[in-house]
């Protein structure tokens, strides 16, 4: 099938010297052709078919559900050895794994006895052609025996053919098997699901019966050590005497009293010492007489002083009398002194003795007590862990069992058709919009189409704002924005030879071809070579500059085109960028104003300070005010947006430009999206942007 180049399919335009895309011949190249496109389609949608009746075998697809219980309670109400899965993302994810594991796979294999089915164990397939000439070209392999590794390769091919999910924001499972038979995906399907079932309850039993086991020994343990506790509290009570709390409080009375009683004691018998002292340094009778101090002795010596012989003979016996049973009370009084301090010592130290035995046995009977509510504990968790060994439950249950498919659920064939279908529509559509497209892509197709040279070919900014494109270029001078700019200036310079340009109007044919952006990087670039740069807004309709550039609100070009102003005081500095002259909301029409002498005039008034004047036109097709600026500048740029500027556009632009005989320098190709460039297939041959020229350019 011969296919038309986009070239053979583009006719000069008698009128203008310039090309159009010619559909009439498009459509008679494929209307020739269609024979040919018909078969292309035919033999594709043949292929599908054939993939899918003959070459493709059929899979079914069974689905068997589980959902996932959670219990907070036991069924008899006892405490669980064991608790209950719980609700968490993470208890979720880890079924699913448990579902994938292949250790349950394995069980899988094992029981459906898979390891003796071809379509999951591939040594029992029947050799292909691509296999024997393997074989016949390397050799045959040793044939792999060990029973180890072909059931992993069973698990591994079960595996493949099963897929767990879990149902968003619920406890449901959902696994689904493929096989080549539907009796076998349905069959893997429930088995998957009942023993996933039956190992929850394996593995609750064997932690159980574990748990069970250790809790016996634990009781027995403690019941020993309980036993050993109480045999040492009656051993250490039949060998002590110890007593009760209530005998050892009255104890500790009896030491009082007896404290007491010798602290009295003692007192009554330091006064009958200083009483017989006091009588030994007695002197006289009198003396003696007051140490006693008794009414009979007195008057005794009252009557010895009167000269009675008797008298004095009873006073003497009197006084010895009183002396001796004195000596005696003293005795008796020290005597029983010393008993009861005897006896207050032994009390108390009967007593610390019975204090250290309580408190000795005190701790013994707390420690026994402690041994036998921890022996009652693990007694209890005992005989909970065996009652729970014949009532353990699943977490899961099967919610629905999978059901024998009755059709395959791949090939699709219906699916493949219409995709293969959508496929040829695609490319078709594909192809068309190619054909159809308006929109310039090179540099070679803008100069075939228009007969006039390209200036330049500037890639599109990496910043949206305006102030910020001229900030990147000053940051970035070796950027390829800035070198696609560089370029661009060197082109218009040198556009007449004889005499290079001093004022530049820089047009397009509609809005948004990225003409101002364009401006402002030409009188950056142009400052930077250190020339004097005029930048004027001849834009006056929309007015952006003040908004973009930030700058005052003064007075601007109208003010300086009707004498109010002379051009240094309404031309703004812009740091990096020369000299701007904003545009401003005119009384009358902007064409008007641009055709008056006032504005050759401000031009040859602006060329004696400037090296270089910019002006910023309005777009061509829109407005006539590029054509009444044209004729007053050296050159005219022309811009065109990449991609999107039409042919039609363009070519209507460059008519109306031509109409009054304006002389245009030349086209820039703007905002280029290099990424696009070479998914359109021009990567390799797109000049300065192609890959080979990404190493010249460096951006910050």
């Amino acid at each position: 099938m011969k296919i038309a180049h986009r070239n053979d399919l583009i006719k000069p335009d008698g009128g203008s010297g310039t090309e159009e895309i010619d559909a009439a011949a498009i459509l008679s190249s494929l209307w020739r052709n269609r024979y040919s496109v018909a078969a292309v389609v035919m033999l594709c949608v043949a292929m599908a078919f054939a993939h899918v009746k003959f070459v493709a075998e059929p899979r079914f697809s069974a689905t068997s559900v589980v959902v996932l219980e959670s219990r907070e309670t036991e069924v008899i109400g006892l405490e669980s050895v064991l608790g209950g899965l719980g609700r968490d993302s993470s208890v979720v994810k880890t079924e699913v794994e448990v579902l994938r594991g292949r250790t349950l796979m394995g069980r899988v294999a094992d029981e459906l006895s898979l390891a003796e089915d071809p379509e999951f164990n591939s040594a029992l397939r029947p050799k292909g052609p691509v296999a024997r000439a393997k074989e016949f070209v390397f050799g045959a392999k040793p044939t792999q025996t060990d029973p180890r590794r072909r059931r992993d390769r069973v698990v591994s091919a079960l595996l493949g053919s099963v897929t767990i999910s879990n149902v968003p924001q619920s406890l449901v499972f959902q696994i689904a098997v493929e096989s080549g038979s539907a009796e076998k995906s349905a069959k893997i399907a429930d088995t998957i699901a009942r023993l996933y079932i039956d190992d929850q309850v394996q593995v609750k039993f064997d932690a159980t019966q574990r748990a069970a086991e250790w809790l016996s020994g634990q009781v027995a343990d403690l019941k020993a050590e309980l036993e050993d506790a109480e045999e040492a509290i009656r051993k250490f009570q039949s060998e002590t005497s110890v007593i009760d709390a209530t005998v050892l409080s009255a104890l500790d009375r009896q030491l009082k009293d007896t404290r007491e009683r010798r602290a009295a004691t003692e007192e009554r018998a330091a006064n009958l010492a200083a009483q017989r002292e006091a009588l030994e340094q007695a002197t006289t009778a009198d003396a003696a007489t007051a140490v006693f101090d008794e009414p009979q002795l007195n008057d005794l010596a009252f009557d010895a002083a009167q000269g009675g012989a008797e008298a004095a003979l009873a006073y003497e016996a009197r006084l010895d009398y009183l002396e001796r049973r004195l000596d005696h009370d003293l005795r008796r009084l020290r005597g029983q002194a010393g008993s009861l301090a005897a006896a207050e010592l032994t009390l108390a130290a009967d007593i610390e003795r019975q204090s250290q035995e309580l408190i000795e046995l005190d701790q013994m009977v707390r420690e026994a007590e402690a041994g036998k509510l921890l022996y009652e504990h693990f007694q209890t968790r005992m005989k909970e862990a065996i009652a729970q060994q014949g009532i353990q439950q699943a977490d899961s249950r099967v919610l629905s069992h999978a059901v024998r498919p009755s059709v395959p659920s791949a090939p699709r064939g219906s699916l493949i058709l219409a995709m293969a279908t959508v496929l040829v529509l695609g490319c078709a559509l594909v192809l068309g919009r190619e054909i159809f497209a308006s929109g310039i892509r090179t540099a070679n197709d803008l100069e075939a189409l228009t007969g006039r040279a390209v200036l330049g070919q500037v890639p599109v900014a990496p910043e949206r704002e305006r102030s910020k494109v001229v900030s990147y270029l000053s940051q970035n001078p070796t950027s390829a924005m800035a070198e696609a700019v560089r370029n661009l200036r060197t082109s218009i310079l040198l556009s007449d030879i004889d005499k290079a340009p001093r004022t530049i109007a820089v047009t397009s044919s509609v809005p948004g071809e990225g003409k101002t952006t364009l401006s402002l990087a030409l009188a950056q670039n142009l400052s930077m070579m250190g020339k004097k740069v005029l930048l004027i807004e001849g834009d006056i309709r929309r007015r952006t500059f003040k908004r973009h550039l930030k700058l005052s609100g003064k007075r601007g070009l109208v003010a300086a085109l009707s004498g109010a102003a002379r051009i240094e005081d309404v031309a703004q500095p812009v740091p990096g960028l020369g000299d701007v002259i904003l545009g401003e909301k005119a009384p009358t029409n902007a064409a008007d104003l641009f055709s008056s002498e006032a504005f050759s005039r401000l031009l040859a008034e602006a060329r004696k300070s400037y090296d270089i004047i910019l002006v910023d036109t309005p777009p061509v097709l829109v407005v006539p005010d590029a054509r009444v600026i044209a004729p007053h500048v050296d050159a005219t740029v022309f811009v065109v947006h990449w991609d999107r500027t039409s042919t039609v556009q363009v070519q209507e632009g460059l008519r109306m430009l031509d109409m009054p005989n304006i002389r245009v320098a030349g086209l820039v190709l703007s905002q280029i999206d290099p990424g696009r460039m070479r998914r359109y297939g021009y990567g390799d041959r797109y000049g300065a942007y192609a890959a080979y020229g990404s190493k010249y350019y460096v951006a910050g």
